[in-house]
């Protein structure tokens, strides 16, 4: 609720354009995701295809570039949000595409470092995520939930737990050099079938 009013101009952009293709870059991703899925589950009303995710560096990586509209919330907070401090913009056309290509490029640079070491570990309830990598850095592990992308970083051995309400596509992992520069993904699927009970990649 608290959410619903920081971002009524982002959703009312979604809302009004169910024929476009956004991508929406924001603190708090997953309430763009949960708006979708009352609009065309429990409503059935038309919503447009998005992905929504809480940084602009997992840009590189989405299957779909080819956004017509970018989202860019910025300062939201649940808690004494400084209301001064919060800004929703929306790039449409050129723009939109030109901000993707910056971020694109500036995320990447040159060519990506070579994807870090993990082992995963799946059991009933959450993944064992081990990052064997020596490199000195950031991790950052993005969870893939159809139209939410939600990426963090993390410490070498962390324990996911299993999300029960949405289907988990994949979980993927990129290290981030102290200058910037990112890695391939090292990504491990298969997870909400749960076939595998100790499978490493």
């Amino acid at each position: 609720m608290k959410l619903s009013g920081m971002y009524e101009k982002a959703s009312k952009e979604l809302l009004t354009h169910g024929d476009k293709k956004i991508l929406v870059i924001s603190e708090h991703s997953y309430y763009f995701s949960n708006l979708r899925d009352i609009y065309t589950i429990v409503l059935r009303e038309k919503f447009p295809y998005m992905k929504a995710t809480s940084t602009a560096k997992i840009i590189p990586f989405l299957n779909s570039q080819d956004f017509d509209t970018v989202i860019l919330g910025k300062n939201l907070s649940l808690t004494q949000p400084d209301l001064s401090e919060i800004s929703v913009s929306i790039l449409k056309g050129l723009d939109a595409h030109d901000f993707i290509e910056n971020n694109k490029k500036g995320v990447l640079g040159g060519k990506p470092l070579l994807a870090p070491e993990v082992n995963f570990t799946l059991s009933e309830d959450n993944v064992k995520i081990d990052i064997t990598d020596t490199r000195k850095g950031t991790y950052l592990r993005c969870i893939y939930m159809d139209s939410y992308i939600g990426c963090y970083p993390i410490p070498k051995q962390y324990i996911f737990r299993l999300n029960s309400v949405k289907e988990i596509e994949k979980i993927v992992i990129i290290y981030i050099s102290h200058a910037g520069e990112m890695s391939s993904p090292t990504t491990f699927g298969n997870i909400s079938a749960k076939t595998h009970r100790d499978d490493h990649h």
